[in-house]
């Protein structure tokens, strides 16, 4: 187990057609009826140029990191996806089976780490960084990764998850009750102990991989719900790690 303490002092979330606390609260409690939709999301941080060379959830990953940083800047930098590029590596080992020539763009933006670059070259930050998937836990190992940032002397680090819809030949792997969406969740998240009032998370963080779970909602966009809500108790669940909170 491991327990850690933290102040979450921003957040942006872009899931469209849901903004209000409300709607959060609704899509929250019953995901499945979720239709994102059609219209695209006018981007206002990200560039016409440099959005036509990414892929929906990096779009949203840079847009949510970009108006949090606005006024705030961070000394480290976790991105969390679960899926990353997948999109673009089925799209080049399908170029491949048939022979045909590789996309630069796709071949240059298909690592996993295509996002956090994106966004500290778009910021000229010169900031550590790191880029995680682990699966639905991937959020969750996210924070571990923040925490150990924190743990080494940094006070300020910027936390996204995002990820994009996945094509039907990788959706029919999942279960049919997971919400297939573009989103991205960003946290401005600093030491407990250099921030004032002096008011933050506690979090307790287990892992058994005995057990394996399917969360119906992406982990990161539960824990923003109840961040907006200011849950004074709550507990997530990823494939293997279980996440306990609760404000301090």
């Amino acid at each position: 187990k491991v327990r850690m303490y933290f102040n979450v002092s921003n957040a942006r979330a872009l899931l469209p057609g849901v903004n209000t606390l409300e709607e959060w609260e609704s899509w929250y409690e019953n995901p499945s009826v979720y239709s994102e939709i059609t219209t695209p999301y006018s981007l206002k941080f990200v560039s016409k140029i440099t959005a036509r060379r990414m892929s929906t959830g990096v779009k949203y990953a840079n847009e949510v990191a970009l108006s949090l940083v606005e006024h705030w800047e961070p000394e480290a930098v976790v991105f969390t996806s679960r899926h990353g590029e997948l999109g673009r590596a089925e799209k080049l080992l399908t170029q491949l089976s048939q022979k045909e020539p590789l996309s630069p763009t796709d071949f240059i933006m298909s690592v996993h780490n295509s996002a956090a670059g994106s966004f500290t070259i778009a910021k000229k930050l010169t900031a550590p960084s790191s880029s995680i998937a682990s699966g639905a836990d991937s959020f969750i190992v996210g924070l571990l990764e923040t925490i150990s940032f924190l743990s080494n002397g940094y006070q300020r680090v910027l936390l996204v998850d995002f990820d994009s819809t996945l094509s039907p030949f990788f959706a029919q792997t999942f279960p049919a009750n997971i919400p297939n969406v573009n989103y991205a969740v960003a946290f401005a998240i600093e030491n407990v102990a250099t921030t004032l009032p002096r008011y933050g998370m506690q979090m307790k963080i287990h892992f058994d991989y005995k057990e394996l779970w399917e969360p119906s909602i992406p982990v990161s966009l539960a824990f923003y719900v109840h961040w907006l809500k200011k849950s004074s108790t709550f507990v997530l669940k990823g494939n293997h790690a279980t996440l306990e909170g609760a404000w301090v």
